[in-house]
């Protein structure tokens, strides 16, 4: 598989305006190609919770929970 990182952003703020973009990017991208997966590092100012509310639970991708600096 080949792997794609997602850089969200470490704000609330961020999240909120980039998530719904980049979640129906995985989507869009899967669709077209379906040997992908992506990893999205979540820093630990964030909720997980919310970073992962954006996706749907067979979406390709893994998240990291405090594996991104702030």
């Amino acid at each position: 598989k080949r792997l794609i990182a997602l850089l969200p952003g470490s704000r609330k703020n961020e999240i909120l305006k980039h998530m719904p973009v980049l979640a129906e990017t995985v989507r869009k991208l899967t669709a077209l190609q379906a040997n992908l997966h992506f990893v999205l590092p979540v820093a630990k100012t964030l909720d997980p919770d919310l970073v992962r509310s954006y996706f749907q639970p067979d979406d390709p991708i893994t998240f990291l929970p405090g594996k991104a600096p702030e």
